[in-house]
């Protein structure tokens, strides 16, 4: 059992005409996207570039230089780059149309954007169009927590436009989707909403811990045409990929982190040349999944945008711009929620407050099941039991009568 990059040093060497495509190999390229390749790889999806080429160059340009990842990247993602460059199964690639936008309008949702995209082409004649997760923004969570109010976020919106320019520019490909976290949204919505035309070039499209959509748009047709493709990875104490609504195929995979710390795909267990499975969701995800649902259809939605708005303005009044930033200054935090208008104290007071009430309902409710599922096993046994009692006091009275009557017969 292993990493991510132990799946790389065990089946770099194996270009993919030997061995295809396939899920772990979908989470590499995932977890590529969020690196800034900008002024290396244009954003013409007609113009490519080397993949080796372009990483190494990456790599030298930060030599030296004290970056920060972010406070939810993994420095290990820059080892993974550089393995997936050198070795034979990726050092081929070409890559194309590197996409970052982040745009910020504190008063209207519809300008709040951000996200990312990169396209890799493989000598296989498939290309992979990876969008990555929210990044360290404060803007970019904003949009996440706007995907729970509105059916329909911006981000959605112009990767669907990037997808069909991007297949429009190399029509010859097969195409595979994904990405991590909300990129995996985006990567669905986007095959969902690139046209009928281009739809039938897809192969596969792979959420990675991802956010669901709301139920209207699982019952679109054009979502419906692409959902026999799609499939969802989640780790098995995942939170982030159980949040809204999935109904496609999933894959519960092993990490070796626990909680929250598993949305970190290089935490994913490797064996054998695939992500390994897990036995299922484990039941602590399956009642934090539960609470967030309860509390949601607890609110109006004019309740879920004031909350949001709220929350966002008790972040964004420390000048923060960033979720490091915003780590970086936690002791302000509660001066500033402090500082805000006493009705909008009183709005996040009043949804925390729904939202415990909502975990102690839930865990009571799992409490209970879990006692009636128990009486039900003990009587299970019991009967068991009995019935196998039964049966061999009535076999051992048919082979005493046998034996009387064959004493009898004789």
């Amino acid at each position: 059992m292993g990493n991510l990059l132990d799946y790389l040093y065990w089946r770099g060497d194996l270009p993919l005409a030997r061995d295809p495509f396939n899920d772990a190999d979908n989470v590499l390229c995932a977890l590529l996207a969020y690196m800034d390749f900008r002024d290396l790889v244009p954003e013409d999806p007609e113009t490519v570039v080397s993949f080796s080429e372009t990483v190494q160059a990456l790599l030298d340009r930060m030599q030296g230089k004290n970056i920060r990842l972010g406070a939810l990247m993994n420095p290990l993602v820059f080892d993974a780059a550089r393995e997936m460059a050198s070795c034979e199964r990726f050092s081929r690639t070409k890559i194309t149309a590197y996409c970052n936008v982040c745009r910020e309008d504190a008063l209207d949702p519809q300008l709040q954007v951000q996200w990312a995209a990169l396209t890799f082409l493989f000598e296989d004649g498939t290309m992979y169009i990876s969008f990555s997760g929210t990044d360290d923004t404060l803007i970019s969570w904003k949009e996440d927590f706007n995907m729970a109010v509105y059916a329909t976020i911006p981000s959605q919106k112009e990767a669907a436009e990037y997808v069909r320019r991007v297949m429009l520019a190399h029509p010859e490909y097969r195409v595979y989707l994904g990405g991590h976290s909300k990129g995996g949204n985006l990567a669905i919505y986007s095959a969902a909403k690139c046209g009928a035309d281009l739809q039938e070039r897809i192969v596969r499209v792979y959420a990675n811990d991802a956010p669901g959509f709301h139920k209207s748009f699982l019952s679109a047709p054009d979502y419906l045409a692409v959902r026999d493709r799609v499939l969802c990875i989640l780790p098995d104490q995942s939170f982030v990929g159980l949040l809204l609504y999935h109904d496609a195929k999933r894959k519960v995979i092993k990490s070796s982190e626990k909680s929250l710390r598993q949305h970190d795909c290089l935490t994913w267990q490797v064996k054998g040349g695939a992500l390994e499975a897990a036995e299922g969701m484990a039941g602590e995800a399956l009642i934090l999944r539960k609470t967030v649902e309860t509390w949601f259809n607890q609110m109006t939605l004019p309740e879920r945008k004031a909350f949001v708005e709220s929350i966002y303005k008790a972040f964004t009044s420390l000048e923060a711009k960033t979720l490091t930033d915003l780590v970086d200054g936690r002791t302000l935090l509660l001066r500033s929620y402090r500082a805000l208008p006493a009705e909008e104290r009183q709005i996040i007071r009043g949804m925390m407050k729904k939202f415990f009430s909502s975990g102690k309902t839930v865990y009571s409710a799992a409490v209970q099941s879990d006692k009636e599922r128990e009486k039900t096993a003990v009587k299970k046994k019991k009967q068991t039991a009995k019935n196998t009692f039964v049966t061999r006091i009535d076999g051992a009275s048919l082979s005493l009568s046998a034996g009387k009557k064959k004493k009898n017969g004789k």
